[in-house]
């Protein structure tokens, strides 16, 4: 009992035996117990009583033989007095004993006796014959092996196309994956410095973080076994996540300079990097500026790989990236795939100081690294290419889709905890990158991006080449804050409104009133939370900084987010003021840089409308009309408005020509046309809405139209382009089928611009079937074809978002249906891999009901066959978010119940998707009939004042 009371005592007490030496070790503290006392953070984390700080690291990769092994020697300073090392390895052998020397003599003082591993933790546990003293420094040698697997995680292996399949080995640390490659100290906060040796066969090279200092031949066995053993440059301080190297016999493209930028791909691909090599440069350069902190290495590596978990990786020194992602064949106009490139190298470069130089503590605060680069990728881009106008995508592009996601129970609070290591592998959510990037905007722009740039700077220079946790951010923040009451001598601590956004789960209504008076009006706020579901609603609690424009102050600040003294805060449930002030309308939320929705009464929208609905729209910043359609429409398909609003403010959008409002409106616009095609007005719906989309189209692609965008840059009118022609060539909008009709030549292949909607136009125009076999067989070429196949998947997600999205004809989806079957050689000729398979089943579930019912007889009548290659439940979360009527959903049931499978879940959001027609669909019709017939007396009253003129003109 006294045993168990020690431990339990002395778990975070370790000042009683820090000073203890080998003869002084008392009877009662047994080794078991004397490894565990020390501050340990939770029994999947290792504990502080061991840090390392250098490791000696030869990895000898056998290329050919998928096998590797390797020695580290680790320095480390123990803290506490242990008996045992922990340190993680995930299905690594230990080769022989682990020894423990001392640092000055390299005498051996300790060895293990004993090694065990939790598989639940990845932590192995080396029992030692010897205690290690505290406040003392020691080497830990360790010899080990290991498989090189295909599963795109630690030291593995990857393929590429080049006249044959090739091998290259390259590694993925992170978050959790260097225990994989070799046995260490695999948390964030570790960070060390590392030497680094790589031996691969000799007609192989490494590439690592850091510059090769030596590179020598060796004989291995005899005079036919050569290996290349390279020596890598010390890093400097790093955690194990962000250690990397690659074994290949790629090319390379160089640019000199400090630092020294090299690409590096198969030959195939290396020089369809220039794009990406030539921007690079500017974008370190422009962080450079924009951080006041100089990038510390002296080259940086690009690296382009087939197989990658995800878009890139941050690896100091030497970036990892998917081809796919990196890649541009020149010549070739994509600009779609160009700005992509701009924003993952941007991305990627800001992690080198927000990441790298300062690395989260732990993975509860992983957003410190992921906000950051999710929001400064923007700013760099912008910096560097402003004719792209990359910075106002934010909002559509990351801030309304998380938004979406940012809902119980789907979401979390950004910094919480993180334990196990399942856990760790889910890190890298909607939370930690575009909520997170949103939330800092937010705190930027209340800031100033002047004042914000000079935090960052500190924030940097305090915590450099260490780690930080929020409090360190807030507690930087915090120094600003005597600037800041300047203007506002009442506002909250700027550390305090930080918290609550980031300790809170989710996102608030500011619901405003707007009481216009003779002389003053006066504004009344609250705020709630807002909930995703009809008839719920749930106070809030955070501290919300908030600006307004009204129809009278709008020159006074021209939209200025940060325009001084106009930032106030709703801290509590509810607040009101008054204001000099008979404005026609007010609007909350300026450029939406703060992370709410806002509604308004009644009265306030429609004022809004009436302007939106004028010659004079612009008079409202074109971010804040995309706010005004995300909006209406999210609190309308909520249910904290009616669908009017939202429809009203739709209409407008035929005036639009800006690539944020369109985006936003487009949404609700997919959203309806998508979820209501089984009603008896859906196709006077599709009317109003088609006439909207085409009016749009011809005025952002023909340069005869009055209204043509001609201040845009080439590059921002080509992406606005992308965006307005796919979605009306899906829509099947007039105008878009009969250009991509005309224009589209299978034997002179179209610009890759105009190439997604000329693909989805062909399919709805009057010689579709002709152009449906042009297509089928274009998939075909490139199917059969593992070169082409690989070279190619841009273009095969074209053709397949096409088949499934744009093709209305029932015997063409149902070909494309059969051809994924597992059966004759005759189905599979242009046999697509399940991947995709499952993505085209997916999009025809969510293209309209038509296409759903097509699916689900398919499934109903090819089960034992479908199942191989596209198993129910892949689709589940497809049937989940389309299916809206009692007839499909008992459909799905009895399909499911069929072959015993658990749609329990599917079928609650299937119930809230018929609840919500049941709701809210009688508000859509309503206007509709309202809008057919306005239109019909307005088609009376043309008719009659033509009559009148031929009356007139007859006398």
């Amino acid at each position: 009992m006294e045993k168990l009371l020690l431990v339990s005592m002395m778990h975070c007490t370790v000042s009683s035996i820090k000073s203890i030496n080998h003869t002084q070790v008392p009877k009662y503290l047994t080794f078991d117990v004397l490894h565990q006392v020390h501050c340990k953070k939770s029994e999947n984390r290792l504990s502080d009583a061991i840090i390392p700080k250098v490791y000696d690291l030869y990895i000898r990769v056998d290329i050919n033989s998928q096998v590797f092994n390797g020695n580290v020697i680790i320095d480390v300073r123990v803290n506490h007095a242990v008996s045992a090392i922990q340190m993680h390895n995930i299905g690594l052998i230990i080769s022989d004993k682990v020894f423990v020397k001392n640092v000055t003599d390299s005498s051996i003082i300790s060895e293990s006796i004993n090694i065990t591993y939790n598989n639940a933790t990845e932590i192995m546990n080396i029992e030692l014959d010897q205690i290690l003293l505290a406040d003392s420094d020691y080497k830990i040698l360790l010899s080990f092996n290991g498989p090189i697997e295909f599963d795109m995680k630690g030291l593995y292996m990857s393929t590429y196309y080049d006249g044959g399949i090739k091998y290259i080995a390259t590694t993925f640390s992170a978050a959790a994956y260097a225990r994989k490659i070799f046995p260490c100290f695999d948390e964030p906060n570790f960070k060390a410095k590392f030497r680094l040796k790589v031996a691969c066969p000799k007609d192989f090279f490494a590439l690592a973080n850091t510059q090769v200092i030596n590179t020598e031949l060796m004989h291995e066995y005899d005079e036919s076994s050569v290996w290349r053993i390279t020596e890598f440059e010390e890093t400097i301080p790093m955690s194990t996540y962000l250690l990397a190297f690659t074994v290949s016999n790629f090319k390379n493209l160089t640019n000199l300079g400090n630092p020294q930028f090299s690409v590096y791909a198969s030959s195939k691909e290396y020089k369809n990097m220039e794009f990406a090599l030539n921007i690079s440069r500017s974008a370190l350069k422009a962080l450079e500026e924009y951080t006041i902190h100089s990038y510390p290495l002296n080259k940086m590596d690009f690296i382009a790989i087939d197989d990658f978990l995800y878009g890139a990786m941050e690896n100091w020194g030497l970036i990892s990236f998917k081809t796919s992602r990196i890649v541009n064949p020149a010549g070739k106009r994509n600009r779609k795939k160009m700005q992509d490139i701009i924003s993952i190298i941007s991305h990627e470069l800001v992690h080198q100081w927000f990441g790298n130089l300062v690395t989260c503590e732990y993975w509860d605060y992983v957003w410190l690294n992921e906000g950051f680069a999710s929001y400064l990728e923007y700013i760099v881009a912008d910096m560097i290419l402003p004719e792209w106008r990359i910075l106002e995508q934010f909002t559509t592009e990351d801030m309304h889709p998380v938004m979406l996601n940012d809902v119980r129970p789907k979401t979390h609070a950004m910094t919480r905890n993180v334990n196990t290591p399942e856990e760790i592998t889910t890190i890298y959510d909607f939370v930690a990158y575009p909520k997170a990037a949103s939330v800092i905007r937010m705190m930027e722009q209340l800031m100033t991006p002047e004042i914000f740039k000079i935090m960052i700077y500190r924030y940097l220079s305090n915590r450099k080449y260490n780690t930080a946790t929020d409090e360190d951010l807030y507690e930087t923040i915090d120094t600003f804050q005597d600037h800041f009451v300047i203007y506002n001598p009442n506002f909250p601590k700027l550390s305090d409104i930080f918290r609550s956004w980031a300790n809170n789960e989710g996102f608030p209504i500011l619901n405003v009133q707007y009481l216009k008076g003779t002389v003053t009006s006066t504004v009344r706020i609250s705020q709630e939370l807002f909930l995703p579901k009809l008839n719920e609603s749930e106070d809030s609690s955070f501290i919300i900084p908030y600006n307004f424009i009204t129809s009278e102050s709008v020159k006074e600040n021209d939209w200025n987010p940060a325009f001084n003294g106009i930032w106030r805060s709703l801290n509590g449930t509810g607040d009101n003021f008054t204001s000099n002030t008979q404005a026609d309308w007010i609007i909350f939320n300026i450029q939406q840089t703060g992370y709410y929705r806002v509604n308004y009464d009644t009265d306030n929208w429609n004022a809004i409308i009436n302007v939106l609905d004028s010659s004079t729209y612009r008079t409202i910043h074109f971010l804040n009309r995309a706010q005004l359609l995300d909006d209406s429409f999210n609190l309308a398909k909520s249910g904290y408005l009616d669908f009017t609003i939202n429809l009203n403010i739709l209409k407008y959008l035929r005036r639009e020509y800006e690539l944020g409002p369109i985006t936003a409106g487009f949404k609700a616009i997919q959203f309806m046309l998508s979820h209501l095609d089984d009603q008896p007005f859906y196709e006077d719906f599709k009317n109003i809405m088609l006439n909207i989309i085409d009016e749009i189209y011809e005025r952002v692609n023909y340069p005869s139209h009055p209204e043509y965008p001609t201040t845009f840059s080439e590059n921002h009118h080509a992406v606005l382009k992308l965006k307005v022609n796919l979605f009306a060539c899906r829509f099947r909008a007039s105008l878009c089928v009969q250009d991509a009709d005309k224009k589209m030549n299978f034997d002179d292949v179209p610009d890759i611009d105009d190439r997604p909607h000329f693909y989805c136009g062909i399919l709805s125009s009057k010689s579709s079937q002709n152009q449906w076999n042009n297509l089928w067989n274009r998939l075909g070429e490139i199917i059969k074809s593992t070169e082409l196949y690989r070279d190619n998947q841009e273009e095969i997600s074209e053709i397949l978002y096409a088949f499934s999205y744009c093709d209305n004809d029932e015997g063409r989806i149902n070909n494309l249906l059969m051809s994924m079957l597992n059966t004759t050689q005759e189905a599979t000729s242009n046999k697509i891999s399940n991947d995709d398979a499952t993505l085209v089943i997916g999009n025809l579930i969510r293209a309209s009901k038509k296409h759903r019912e097509l699916v689900m007889d398919f499934y109903e009548d090819h089960y034992e066959a479908v199942k191989e290659t596209v198993p129910l439940t892949a689709v589940l979360s497809a049937f989940a978010e389309a299916i809206n009527t009692e007839d499909h959903s008992e459909r799905l049931k009895k399909l499911a119940a069929n072959h015993a499978i658990n749609v329990g879940k599917t079928i609650e959001e299937i119930e809230k998707n018929i609840h919500w027609m049941s709701m809210k669909v009688s508000e859509i019709a309503t206007w509709v009939k309202n809008e057919k017939g306005a239109a019909i007396k307005l088609n009376f009253s043309i008719m009659a004042i033509i009559f009148s003129f031929s009356i007139i003109a007859l006398q």
